[in-house]
């Protein structure tokens, strides 16, 4: 069954050769520099009323190693790697989807942040597990993170 695939796309190809230059039998481009971050150490910014606090899904969320805060006012910020300075981001849109997914977007001192999270359990009566996928990208590059994070 799987020759006779071959053979068919084969054919395909050979007999529409214009048909078949999409994006589907181009190779794809390389980013160019991946965006890496740093855990997020003794922010210099007090976090009043709640935050939310994200790290890679392969990071315990009891190290309090955090690599996306969100503060009460919607302002977020991340470490990058080779930096001592910290990005802040304002938050400019947040989106509720059909799946039970939230979207929320910031940008910032030339980043933007794709938020896209899911509300996984309740931990108590003020916070909640999520899980979902961080985006961070600027004019040279874009990065994705698989995340998990406590949102108070």
């Amino acid at each position: 069954m799987n020759l006779l695939l071959i053979y068919i796309v084969a054919i395909f190809q050979w007999l529409n050769p214009e048909e078949t230059k999409n994006k589907a039998f181009q190779p794809q481009q390389p980013i160019q520099s991946r965006i890496k971050l740093n855990y997020i150490k003794n922010p210099r910014i007090k976090i009043d009323g709640g935050g939310n606090y994200y790290t890679y899904d392969t990071t315990s969320l009891d190290k309090k190693k955090h690599i996306f805060v969100i503060s009460a006012s919607k302002t977020s910020f991340i470490s990058l790697m080779n930096q001592s300075e910290y990005i802040y981001m304002e938050r400019s849109t947040k989106e509720d989807l059909t799946d039970g997914f939230i979207k929320e977007k910031f940008q910032g001192d030339g980043y933007t942040a794709i938020l896209k999270t899911k509300r996984v359990k309740s931990i108590n009566d003020y916070s909640s597990l999520h899980e979902g996928t961080l985006i961070i990208s600027n004019q040279k590059a874009s990065t994705s993170f698989k995340v998990h994070g406590i949102v108070e």
